[in-house]
């Protein structure tokens, strides 16, 4: 548990966690919470459109997606000049899983790869 952790539930009663974790951890998140559970193309590319999503603003800019049982968080922040940070919430247990990535190239292939690995199993499936 962070400093920052300790004195945010020292002031609001709460028992907050934020864990740092790195790409790969952050990609096998992704696809247990999120590509997974998807029933519908439309939710796989709602999901790589978040990963591979690029505005950038003054202050920076964020998208966020909702699990379907709405108990976890995808959430990605890109900061101008600073990378991206992608931050998976377990919404129950309040724990904050968080990945800073500068470059975005290994996260956007490897999360289209899953999807596109997911869709092929439901079309064989349905068949």
């Amino acid at each position: 548990m962070s400093i920052g952790d300790k004195i945010f539930n020292k002031l609001t009663g709460r028992k907050v966690e934020t864990i740092k974790i790195d790409q790969d951890q952050a990609i096998n998140l992704i696809q247990e919470l999120f590509i997974d559970p998807a029933d519908s193309d439309k939710e796989l590319d709602e999901i790589y459109k978040l990963i591979s999503f690029i505005g950038i603003g003054i202050g920076g800019s964020s998208s966020e997606i909702i699990s379907k049982d709405n108990r976890f968080r995808l959430f990605r922040n890109n900061e101008l000049g600073a990378g991206s940070i992608i931050s998976i919430s377990d919404l129950e247990n309040e724990k904050y899983y968080t990945c800073k990535i500068m470059f975005m190239k290994k996260m956007k292939t490897e999360v289209k790869r899953r999807i596109n690995d997911k869709k092929i199993r439901r079309s064989i499936s349905e068949k």
